[in-house]
């Protein structure tokens, strides 16, 4: 597969998908949204099933997601 680049929009909550994995375990457990998406992130950009499906998308673009990635990091910081 030859590389590509993705190009996330700033008003994007895709913005923030790299985070999710530069998360601990332990964290991600907590956060029942984050946990739904799949841990290795060649995972899901080799799946065409997950990537065409509007269900993830629905997922990262939710208040939820963002409230859990923003206490997650947050929390990491401290």
């Amino acid at each position: 597969m030859p590389p590509q680049t993705i190009r996330i929009p700033y008003d994007s909550n895709l913005r923030y998908l790299p985070l999710v994995y530069l998360l601990p375990d332990e964290l991600m457990a907590r956060c029942p949204t984050l946990m739904k998406i799949p841990r290795n992130p060649y995972q899901v950009l080799q799946s065409n099933e997950w990537l065409q499906s509007n269900e993830w998308l629905d997922l990262i673009d939710s208040d939820q997601f963002l409230d859990e990635i923003m206490d997650a990091v947050s929390s990491e910081t401290l």
